[in-house]
């Protein structure tokens, strides 16, 4: 695929020379360590880096991510596409910092967290009402169909999951984490990876099997977090039952889902 050997050669060339091309801001890292107090204030940590609040001398919240030096690749993913993606269910990208041996990105602050800590914390799940939910769903249906057919990049997430999904002080949801998504070329529905993306429990049988994926996935993550939403189940429970076979279970015992 053309955007996989674009992030190759990307990958493959100093850091300085691809600032040049891109149209983000870049922080300097004085800037940053200002702005989140010397990265005092931990927010989140995931597969890729972690997160710290901060405050731009402007006011603004901030959330800056540090990401582990192995992760480079998905630092230019997110780099090179995010800009190119304007969506109010999407999470914003404010800019960038690669200086002191590490890379940084700059996201808006989202004051609700994500999904996740509100679905699986029975103090806070009350908060989360049917309409609420219904609202949140609709959200994330309408960020996907923004990626997949409207902003005409033919982008496939490949990650949807209640982390995934921040929540602003409205509780209108924002999709994050684009460290894995992947581009379908014009005039495809399909293209086919060299490795496996994803978090387990969440990724479809097919793209497991064959690497393959399209919008699909997407749609298939996308109900399994819908799952986790209506039954505030984690995709695995400690007796080793899955949520999909739990799911499973409870329908052909009742023939619906509760």
């Amino acid at each position: 695929m053309a955007v996989t050997s674009f992030l190759d050669n990307l990958f493959r060339r100093r850091k300085k020379k691809y600032r040049d091309s891109i149209s983000l801001f870049e922080y300097e890292f004085e800037t940053i360590r200002a702005a989140t107090n010397e990265f005092s204030d931990l927010i989140g940590r995931g597969r890729c880096g972690s997160l710290y609040k901060g405050n731009l001398q402007s006011g603004q919240e901030i959330a800056v991510k540090i990401l582990c030096n192995r992760y480079y690749r998905e630092f230019l993913n997110e780099v090179n596409l995010l800009p190119k993606l304007r969506h109010k269910n999407l999470i914003h990208l404010l800019g960038f910092c690669s200086e002191q041996g590490q890379d940084f990105l700059v996201y808006e602050f989202m004051p609700n967290s994500s999904l996740d800590q509100f679905i699986f914390d029975p103090c806070r799940a009350s908060q989360l009402s049917w309409e609420t939910c219904r609202n949140i769903f609709v959200g994330i249906a309408q960020g996907l169909q923004y990626l997949h057919e409207e902003s005409g990049l033919q982008v496939v997430h490949l990650d949807i999951k209640p982390s995934n999904i921040l929540l602003d002080e409205d509780f209108n949801p924002k999709i994050t984490g684009f460290e894995v998504v992947r581009q379908i070329q014009d005039g495809q529905n399909k293209a086919e990876s060299t490795r496996l993306f994803g978090t387990a429990g969440y990724i479809d049988l097919h793209f497991h099997q064959t690497l393959r994926f399209s919008a699909k996935n997407d749609v298939y993550t996308f109900g399994v977090t819908i799952l986790t939403i209506i039954t505030r189940r984690r995709i695995h429970s400690s007796n080793e039952e899955t949520l999909i076979q739990y799911v499973s279970l409870y329908q052909s015992k009742h023939g619906f889902v509760i």
